[in-house]
């Protein structure tokens, strides 16, 4: 309704949610043949633990090659594949949106900083507009401010819940497993 509101000519196509599920499942077999530590994050994002099945291949950018070449000749060419390699989910999370499309980017403990310093807040999954404008309220712009912010300042602003995943955010912590 938003978009009729604004482009009263436009024109609407009807989704195939069967169809978008079937692509899925392809997808989701294609990266379990090379872990079995898959976990679906979104109809079309996963996140993959190869930590116990990368020396079966060269290296990790092996796999990755892998598996971008297969979903090109098994699902289609005109489905891009962009990779977030790293540590852990958080981060690979944002490396994935940092070289779109089709790219690949890695965070590692020696660029982190340097990624900080050229990304916004809101380039975090679970920072939106609402946190990100309490965050500039106090003071806090970039995650580089956010880091030097003392998580007992965070849990007066946002409680301890909140408080405790900004801190962890502004230093690359994520301890969630692949479910």
């Amino acid at each position: 309704w938003e978009a009729r509101a604004i482009c009263p000519q436009i024109i609407t196509v009807e989704a195939h949610f069967e169809r978008y599920w079937e692509i899925t499942q392809k997808f989701l077999n294609i990266c379990k043949d090379y872990s079995p530590y898959v976990e679906l994050f979104s109809l079309d994002e996963v996140f993959i633990d190869i930590t116990s099945t990368q020396s079966l291949f060269k290296n990790k950018y092996e796999i990755i090659k892998l598996i971008k070449q297969r979903i090109n000749n098994e699902i289609g060419e005109y489905i891009t594949v962009s990779v977030g390699v790293s540590h852990n989910k958080l981060l690979a999370k944002l490396a994935s949106g940092m070289n779109k499309p089709n790219g690949l980017f890695e965070i590692n403990p020696q660029n982190l900083v340097e990624v900080y310093e050229k990304i916004k807040l809101t380039d975090f999954c679970g920072i939106g507009e609402r946190i990100k404008l309490r965050l500039n309220k106090i003071g806090i712009f970039n995650l580089l401010d956010l880091r030097r912010t003392s998580l007992p300042f965070l849990i007066l602003e946002f409680g301890n819940y909140e408080a405790h995943f900004l801190k962890n955010v502004s230093l690359g912590i994520d301890d969630s497993p692949i479910k």
